[in-house]
């Protein structure tokens, strides 16, 4: 369970599930780099909540060129050429089959939202009341991401 496992290990899930979601759904290969986040570029974030008795987020923030790439694979559809429906529902099931598969990790009965998209540039996605537990950026041949997750400490 969460509670349980150190920092490091639930990074190395992160790490481990992101890159099979991205191999599995959309034959693309991603791994770890050390670079600061965010870029300067438009951003496409999905996050998806957690309710109790585990309470937080998980965000995935992807570059243009990567939200369109993997848009592209997943739903075998044209390269988007702007953030449409299909990025957003692609983004949104991106976010939901890493957060569900991280879900295992958390006690049995926490919940889980749906997924929310936001877009641009100037924007904070923010959880009231959280910190930050872990922040990885990944590189691909289309361009990077960051995997976020937050927790809220419970009274």
């Amino acid at each position: 369970m969460m509670a349980d496992m150190q920092i490091d290990e639930h990074i190395a899930e992160q790490v481990r599930i992101t890159s099979e979601v991205f191999g599995v759904m959309a034959d693309i290969v991603i791994e770890p780099i050390s670079t600061s986040w965010p870029p300067s570029e438009e951003l496409v974030t999905a996050a998806i909540y957690f309710t109790a008795p585990w309470k937080g987020a998980m965000m995935i923030e992807c570059v243009l060129p990567l939200a369109f790439g993997f848009t592209s694979r997943l739903m075998s559809v044209p390269l988007p050429g702007s953030v449409n429906a299909d990025v957003c529902d692609s983004l949104g099931e991106l976010v939901n089959m890493i957060a569900g598969n991280f879900k295992a990790l958390l006690p049995a009965e926490t919940g889980i939202s749906i997924p929310s998209v936001v877009r641009g540039r100037d924007y904070i996605l923010q959880l009231r009341g959280s910190t930050t537990l872990s922040q990885v950026v990944f590189g691909s041949e289309l361009g990077n991401c960051c995997v976020t997750l937050v927790g809220v400490k419970l009274k």
